[in-house]
């Protein structure tokens, strides 16, 4: 998801590299969604993050050209129960709509397989 497509006070998380430098920071990390301004994104991280007990403060910001893409809502796997297979299908189900319509046809495909790999799997 695109990092426009929050509003403040969502839990977030990276799931992908950064695609301005290839960076892997941040990924996993429950992050609140501040705002985005001046070129860039506004993060909170928890008061018991490492990095906030080191840096003395829980706000961040990282620049919006190169931490623009790869987010996604946080889950707290221990926690969560709506994580279903319909919820995973419906949302890869509209990324393969996205790509069809940018026309990027290797995506879909391979968005398919797994939209197709999830749903056997799940049966069994």
């Amino acid at each position: 998801m695109k990092i426009t497509e929050f509003k403040k006070g969502d839990e977030i998380v990276r799931i992908e590299a950064s695609a301005g430098c290839g960076d892997r920071s941040y990924i996993g990390e429950k992050l609140i969604f501040v705002g985005i301004a001046n070129g860039c994104v506004y993060l909170d991280r928890g008061e018991d993050n490492f990095m906030s007990k080191m840096t003395g403060t829980t706000r961040m910001d990282l620049r919006l050209d190169w931490w623009s893409d790869g987010w996604e809502y946080w889950q707290d796997i221990d926690n969560d129960t709506t994580a279903t297979l319909p919820d995973i299908e419906i949302r890869l189900k509209e990324e393969i709509k996205k790509a069809f319509k940018d026309e990027n046809y290797e995506l879909v495909e391979n968005l398919r397989k797994i939209v197709n790999d999830a749903v056997k799997n799940f049966s069994k």
